[in-house]
C-alpha cells in the first residue's frame, strides 16, 4: 500500500473511509427529460472501482441508485425485480456514500453552470 493510503493517526473510521473514497461524476451532455441525472464511478482506496452508480430524479428529489441487474419477472408476481450488484452493508456506510456522490453531483452541476456562463461571456458578438 502506498504512503498516500496509509491510515492517518487520530482519524475516526468514517473520516478514514471518506479519505479513501473518490467519486467521479459524468453528467449527460444533453440533459433529457428523464429520471437519469448523472452517472458516478466510485474509487475505493485507489484499488477498486465501482462503475454504474446513478443519480436519478424522483418526486422526492435526486437519489443515488446502486449498479443493478434486472430479472425480467419474478415468478410470484408480475413485477420486474432489480438486484444491486454493489451496495453498502451498514446504514452509516450507505449514508456516507450517498452524501459523497450527491456532493460530487452538485459540484459537477456548479462547474457545468460556470463553464456555460464563461462560454457565453467569451463568445464573440455576431454582427
Amino acid at each position: 500500500m502506498t504512503e498516500h493510503y496509509e491510515t492517518q493517526k487520530n482519524q475516526t473510521p468514517a473520516e478514514e473511509m471518506k479519505r479513501l473514497l473518490d467519486v467521479r461524476i459524468n453528467l449527460p451532455e444533453k440533459p433529457a427529460e428523464s429520471k437519469y441525472l448523472a452517472k458516478a464511478n466510485l474509487s475505493i482506496g485507489g484499488m477498486y472501482v465501482v462503475r454504474g452508480i446513478k443519480v436519478l430524479d424522483s418526486k422526492n428529489g435526486p437519489f443515488v441508485a446502486m449498479p443493478s441487474y434486472r430479472l425480467d419477472k419474478d415468478k410470484q408476481s408480475e413485477r420486474k425485480r432489480y438486484y444491486d450488484i454493489f451496495f453498502p452493508i451498514t446504514p452509516e456506510a450507505r449514508a456516507m456514500m450517498n452524501s459523497l456522490v450527491m456532493e460530487a453531483y452538485h459540484q459537477a452541476l456548479q462547474e457545468q453552470s460556470a463553464a456555460q456562463v464563461n462560454h457565453v461571456a467569451t463568445a464573440e458578438p455576431v454582427m
